[in-house]
């Protein structure tokens, strides 16, 4: 009842949807209080109540009927408030929703649709259910009289998330014990159910020794959809943590120059760790392709394959007792093919899980190879550690054996007062060495404070106390300036004015 009820209001609140079906409502109305005579008066302003911060996402502030207040659009209708009502009522009440309540409706013996066969079918065929399933489920249920309720509640479980439940309801048929399997087929069945369930477990905690890090899984997941997606075979792959280590040390490495030792040094660690990257993504892909992927195979197809001749040879079970336990009023010629059906899927099922536990050297075969990688990756890391270790210990021979610099002090910088046309300030001056350029002090210029490493096109770099030309003031924090015939950019804070720009 309610959901015929909410199909027709979804019916009628389409209407509203229309451009004049308000406007239209409004102008029969305004034609009405004429006629009557019936003035129209604005409603007084009155104090807006506060509404509690508990309550407020339950309480409607506004009415789809709520006219318009603007002077320039008086006869028109806040429509748009309604929208949002009738989106919400056709998403809860949709196609689908609506028949998985007639289907659940159905379910219930206390219904005037119990077991109507055209709701349970779509309920069935919503979940993904077997019709033959459905079409027992139906049959057995009306027989069972009055256990109906128990009877649902197992066979629920049955057809709408198949396991081994619809055994216990089939022997609850009729008060009278169900055809019994043999302790073989039982035995097999158990080892098939559990190898399947091993090779769920283990597929997912081989992807988390691959990758630990639950962020990177994530990623290397949405980075494969996306190649799948796009039509490539092959996704752009992951960087590794090792990849993304070498790559850092390498950088500061170069930055730091072959003068430095510890630069040299980073830069043989950052190439051992980016082999240790390719050694890794190597592993990666000779497990995905020799463990992994076989085993997804086998899941899909074999141990598919296998649970649906188990369901099919349990559905036709549960027919042949059915049939069996209504014998006089069900022709021996029915009971006979019934038990025909059910010895055939029998035999399919009982072969299907011979084969596959008879074939289990091929697992482990899969699980040699997922080996072999593993030796094969810790191998090629463990020499690629050598040869990077025994670099480290010619480093540190190579600098033991050199002399020890020292330091040597440079000349102390002296204050010097310049002129008022020169300077407003003065200016700080140290003693000339060789390789700086004299202070042209005839124009704008500065002195730097520090080493400047341009690191964007048109910056100018400098050295710490080279003495720069400046030719324009960018804006508060950059300076345009020259030295030695190279002209560009830099900060304003890592120099000091010696002769100011003019204003």
């Amino acid at each position: 009842m309610a959901v015929d009820l909410i199909s027709a209001l979804k019916d009628s609140l389409q209407e509203y949807r229309s451009e004049t079906f308000v406007d239209n409502l409004w102008a029969s109305i305004v034609k009405t209080a004429t006629e009557c005579s019936i003035a129209f008066q604005s409603a007084e302003k009155k104090r807006s109540q506060k509404v509690s911060s508990r309550l407020g996402g339950s309480v409607i502030t506004s009415t789809w009927g709520q006219r318009k207040c603007n002077d320039g659009d008086k006869d028109a209708f806040r429509k748009t408030i309604f929208y949002p009502i009738v989106d919400t009522i056709d998403r809860r009440f949709s196609k689908d929703n609506c028949d998985i309540m007639r289907g659940i409706q159905a379910l219930n013996s206390k219904s005037k649709t119990f077991l109507q066969e055209a709701a349970v079918f779509r309920l069935g065929e919503i979940y993904a259910s077997d019709s033959e399933d459905l079409a027992l489920f139906i049959q057995e249920t009306l027989f069972a009289g009055g256990d109906v309720f128990e009877l649902l509640q197992w066979q629920c479980q049955g057809f709408l998330a198949p396991s081994n439940s619809t055994r216990k309801v089939s022997e609850k048929v009729g008060g009278a014990e169900g055809t019994k399997l043999d302790d073989d087929f039982k035995e097999m069945e158990k080892k098939v159910d559990t190898t399947s369930r091993a090779v769920l477990d283990i597929m997912t905690k081989t992807t988390e020794y691959l990758q630990p890090n639950p962020a990177s899984r994530a990623k290397l997941s949405m980075i494969n959809t996306m190649s799948k997606i796009r039509g490539q075979e092959k996704g752009p792959g992951y960087p590794q943590a090792e990849t993304i280590l070498g790559e850092a040390m390498l950088k500061f490495g170069r930055d730091l120059g072959e003068e430095s030792c510890f630069g040299l040094a980073l830069i043989d660690a950052g190439e051992a760790m980016k082999e240790l990257g390719e050694v890794k993504d190597a592993l990666d892909m000779e497990v995905k392709q020799n463990f992994i992927d076989p085993l997804q195979n086998l899941h899909d197809k074999d141990l598919k394959e296998i649970q649906h001749h188990l369901k099919k040879m349990e559905g036709r079970r549960l027919d042949f007792d059915y049939k069996k336990k209504r014998q006089g009023k069900v022709q021996d010629d029915e009971i006979k093919q019934a038990l025909e059906k059910f010895d055939e899927s029998k035999e399919i099922a009982e072969q299907s899980m011979f084969n596959l536990l008879e074939s289990d050297i091929e697992q482990v075969s899969q699980l040699a190879a997922l080996v072999q990688a593993q030796l094969e990756y810790h191998s090629r890391s463990s020499e690629i550690l050598q040869q990077l270790s025994s670099k480290m210990e010619d480093r540190i021979k190579e600098v033991s054996g050199k002399p020890r610099k020292e330091y040597t002090p440079k000349p102390k910088m002296t204050l010097e007062l310049l002129p008022p046309s020169e300077s407003h300030n003065g200016g700080i001056h140290s003693t000339k060495s060789p390789g700086k350029s004299p202070a042209p002090m005839d124009q704008p210029c500065c002195r730097a404070l520090y080493d400047f490493e341009p690191e964007n096109e048109g910056e100018l770099g400098f050295k710490e106390g080279d003495i720069i030309t400046l030719t324009n003031q960018i804006d508060e924090n950059w300076y345009e300036g020259m030295i030695n015939g190279q002209s560009g950019f830099f900060p304003i804070n890592y120099v000091d004015i010696l002769v100011p720009l003019p204003h």
